[in-house]
């Protein structure tokens, strides 16, 4: 008797479980579909063959195929974001839905100022996102994105070879535990902390690379920053121009780049002027100054001034360096004016963030 009565349990246990299951799967079924169709009036538009929902038992799995999508920002229409994958899946375990996992082999993304102009193309392999809502108000938390390889091709190099490309790359962003903004110095001069932010890439060629000084191409990458604002950024005119005037900030806490016998790091603050140029202040250290010397060397615009005074004043060092110490130059760079300072001297125009 007691046994059939452990059974009866057991099996409605189980019945009940499966139809919280799939009515839960329904729900997100529902839902996301209507997500999809109020983003129309928002200027998203997405294209999919097929959105399953499986992951019996224990997870809620959301997967399309052949999905497609074209974003053109109310804000400005004449602009376009699109996204193209052959497969899509989000993942979520039923104890825990604030938390899903985005999977992919591959995710290309373009961006242009018309339908026909590809000004952006960005390519992603092989995946993996994790995304954190906080439960107050399901608004993202933590959000990281790792993948194999990151592939792109700015509008001044459409018609170049191969494309620009970096391995290993991971990105992670996460929003402050409120009462850990820093120090109260800090605070008082600055938005507080909206978002901290950490990329890191090995094996990178970049052919956006005004001078070979890296050979375009760099070992490893990596950047540690904090993003000052009371609200995300938008990539556009008046979210920049807002931004800006209430004295918003990119704090990089450490920026190291390692390329050869070259090592760079670097610490500093990146704001905007009025022009949309980007405005900051860095302390950089740098190892293998003859490396760099012997590079900059064979370049046009170190033969004459003001590139050749700079390059001369680097090979002074070089030679003042005593013989079997490690060659190292402490320098101050700044961006003002649209252009990069090496102390005094403009070596390279930086050009505008936005137009």
């Amino acid at each position: 008797m007691r046994f059939k009565i452990l059974v009866s349990t057991v099996v409605l246990a189980i019945s009940g479980y499966s139809a919280f299951w799939f009515y839960l799967a329904g729900q997100v079924e529902d839902r996301t579909l209507a997500w999809i169709k109020t983003q129309e009036s928002k200027g998203l538009k997405v294209y999919y063959d097929d959105l399953t929902v499986t992951g019996y038992p224990y997870k809620i799995v959301v997967r399309m195929t052949s999905a497609k999508g074209a974003l053109r920002p109310l804000s400005d229409p004449n602009r376009q974001f699109a996204f193209e994958t052959p497969e899509i899946a989000v993942i979520a375990h039923l104890w825990k839905l604030s938390h899903a996992v985005v999977v992919t082999d591959y995710l290309d993304m373009t961006t242009g100022r018309s339908y026909n102009t590809d000004a952006f193309q960005l390519a992603l392999e092989k995946v993996k996102s994790s995304i954190i809502l906080n439960r107050d108000d399901w608004r993202p938390e933590r959000v990281s994105v790792v993948a194999d390889q990151a592939s792109w091709v700015t509008e001044n190099h459409l018609s170049a070879e191969a494309p620009s490309v970096a391995h290993n790359v991971e990105v992670h962003m996460r929003r402050p535990v409120t009462g850990s903004q820093g120090p109260k110095d800090d605070l008082e001069m600055q938005l507080p902390v909206y978002a901290d932010v950490y990329f890191k890439a090995d094996d990178i060629t970049a052919l956006e690379l005004p001078v070979d000084t890296f050979g375009k191409k760099a070992d490893m990458v990596k950047i540690d920053g904090a993003l000052h604002a009371t609200d995300m950024l938008k990539y556009n005119r008046q979210s920049l121009s807002d931004w800006r005037d209430a004295g918003g900030t990119i704090s990089l806490r450490d920026v190291e780049i390692k390329s050869g016998p070259m090592d760079v790091k670097l610490q500093g603050d990146v704001a905007l002027d009025q022009m949309f140029n980007p405005l900051g202040a860095f302390s950089a250290e740098v190892r293998g100054i003859d490396h760099i010397v012997k590079i900059l060397s064979r370049h046009p615009g170190f033969r004459q001034e003001p590139g050749s005074l700079l390059l001369d004043e680097l090979k002074n060092m070089v030679q003042s360096s005593p013989e079997g110490t490690d060659k190292r130059l402490d320098l101050s760079i700044s961006l003002q004016n649209g252009f990069v300072f090496l102390g005094p001297l403009p070596v390279y125009e930086t050009g505008k963030v936005i137009e």
